[in-house]
């Protein structure tokens, strides 16, 4: 493609160019004109209309939309696009970014007020954050909701987003030392298809505790593990079993390896222990048994490498 005009003014104090009549032409043929373009001539972003948006689709009709970027500030910048859809009305659709010395995040968003083909307002939004609290502390939460059950189904332009079943939102508290690890899990998983019986719905965690790492036993070449989770499980349903596992695992090893190999004995004590029931009370349940299981294991390989020079 080629894009022509009578006059280019170019603006090597702004970073900016100016055009008027022009004509973009793909394989020599002219296929588009308009009186006046702006274009930059670095990379500086710089606020203004973008290149408009058009499709069509059978369940939308008609689409044309028009981004405007909005370039806040040197660590935010946000994509607004007004959207019409023929069957459906006019939308607007979001994309807000910032980024600081600790943080980085997204706000994703779309509303679409009364639907004309089923009159309901209709919205996706979904928040991301990543944030270093210090240098061995880490916050990852990822927030997603959706109007109604059938919204993917309506808007989404790809089959992969149209397959989803299960909206997953969660918070993430990570802890690491040199050799031992915390982390911290909430999560909240939405059932999309609003026809599915709450006993078939998954189970959330509120929350997951991890621990896990090893040491070196002393000056010997032993090393000890251990591992611990806590998990209190719930449940939409009150039919279905709901309550905390809790999992203990200390083990010992020796690590050995060569140029060529690697062997790893290793013992383990592994105990769970449960904690569950039925919110209606009216429900008898038998208390599942404490597992407690040893464990002895032996890993070892071979490496096959050649180093050409």
């Amino acid at each position: 493609w080629l894009l022509s005009s009578d006059e280019i003014k170019l603006d090597h104090d702004d970073e900016y160019g100016y055009a008027d009549d022009v004509i973009m032409r793909f394989k020599g043929v002219p296929f588009l004109y308009t009186p006046y373009m702006e274009f930059p001539t670095s990379d500086r972003r710089r606020t203004g209309i973008l290149f408009p948006e058009f499709g069509t689709s059978s369940s939308r009709g008609i689409e044309l939309g028009v981004p405007w970027y909005w370039n806040i500030a040197p660590n935010q910048d946000a994509l607004l696009t007004p959207v019409f859809m023929e069957k459906r009305g006019f939308n607007l659709d979001g994309h807000y970014r910032y980024l600081t010395g600790s943080t980085e995040g997204q706000l994703k968003g779309s509303y679409l007020p009364d639907d004309k083909t089923n009159g309901e307002d209709r919205y996706q939004v979904r928040y991301q954050q990543h944030t270093d609290l210090s240098a061995n502390l880490l916050l990852d939460i990822d927030y997603q909701d959706i109007s109604d059950g059938d919204y993917f189904n309506d808007f989404a332009n790809s089959l992969g987003i149209t397959s989803q079943t299960h909206l997953d939102s969660s918070a993430k508290l990570k802890y690491a030392l040199s050799n031992w690890q915390f982390n911290a899990l909430i999560q909240d998983i939405q059932t999309i298809d609003e026809t599915t019986p709450l006993s078939n719905r998954p189970y959330e965690r509120v929350p997951q505790l991890t621990v896990r790492g090893d040491e070196r036993i002393a000056d010997s070449d032993f090393r000890f593990g251990f591992y611990s989770e806590f998990v209190d499980f719930t449940h939409e349903s009150k039919t279905r079993l709901t309550g905390n596992r809790l999992t203990i695992r200390p083990e010992v090893s020796l690590p050995m390896s060569g140029v060529a190999w690697f062997l790893e004995p290793a013992l383990r004590y592994s105990h769970t222990t449960y904690d569950v029931g039925f919110e209606e009370e009216s429900i008898a349940i038998e208390k599942p048994e404490d597992i407690s299981v040893p464990i002895a294991s032996i890993d070892t390989g071979l490496f096959f490498d050649r180093y050409l020079a």
